[in-house]
């Protein structure tokens, strides 16, 4: 299976000459989780009910407050491994419920 770093790379498009990255909410979600699956250990992609992107910000609803917590918790060096899976800052803030 192929990681999301080397998918991401192939996700280059020509934008007027210039390489330019575009990244779909699909996308930054997928890593995020990855980021968080890969972070907290004994979590489930199943924990986490609902995550989706607006403006930046990460909301993620979780199956338990324990989840959530844990989350929280470890949220800068989430945001900062998926930025850097990334390549660029799509994740400003992480929001948790």
């Amino acid at each position: 299976m192929k990681s999301i770093k080397d998918i991401l790379q192939r996700k280059i498009f020509s934008s007027q000459g210039a390489g330019k990255r575009e990244l779909d909410e699909k996308t930054v979600i997928k890593v995020f989780e990855e980021a968080v699956l890969s972070e907290i250990k004994n979590l489930f992609a199943e924990d986490l009910r609902e995550i989706y992107l607006k403006k930046k910000i990460i909301y993620v609803k979780t199956a338990h407050p324990a989840v959530a917590s844990e989350i929280w918790r470890k949220r800068e060096k989430i945001k900062n491994k998926s930025n850097h899976i990334l390549g660029s800052k799509e994740i400003k803030e992480i929001k948790v419920k």
